[in-house]
C-alpha cells in the first residue's frame, strides 16, 4: 500500500496497524514521533487550518496516535502530500 511505504520511508514513525498481509485494512495508525506528543491534539487542528488536511488524533496506551485513512478515490499524488505536510 502506497500510504504505509510513504510513511515509512519518509517519515520513520512507529505503524501500530497490521502489517501488509491480510489483517491490513484502509485505516492506519501511527505513534507520533516524540517532539509531536506534547502537541496531542493540536496536531489535528494544526493540519486541517494549513492544509484542509483532515486526520484523527486518538490516544493509544498514554501515547497519541495519527489514524489516517486512504481511500480508493485519494490518488497518491495527494497520499504523498499528506505525508509531506
Amino acid at each position: 500500500m502506497h500510504a504505509v511505504s510513504e510513511m515509512r520511508a519518509k517519515l520513520g514513525w512507529k505503524l501500530l496497524s497490521p502489517p501488509a498481509g491480510p489483517l491490513l485494512g484502509p485505516l492506519l495508525s501511527y505513534e507520533l514521533p516524540e517532539r509531536l506528543q506534547a502537541q496531542g491534539y493540536g496536531v489535528l487542528f494544526e493540519l486541517y487550518e494549513k492544509e484542509s488536511l483532515q486526520i484523527a488524533i486518538t490516544p493509544i496506551q498514554g501515547r497519541y496516535c495519527l489514524r489516517l485513512s486512504p481511500h480508493v478515490y485519494n490518488t497518491e499524488d495527494e497520499i504523498s502530500r499528506a505525508v509531506d505536510t
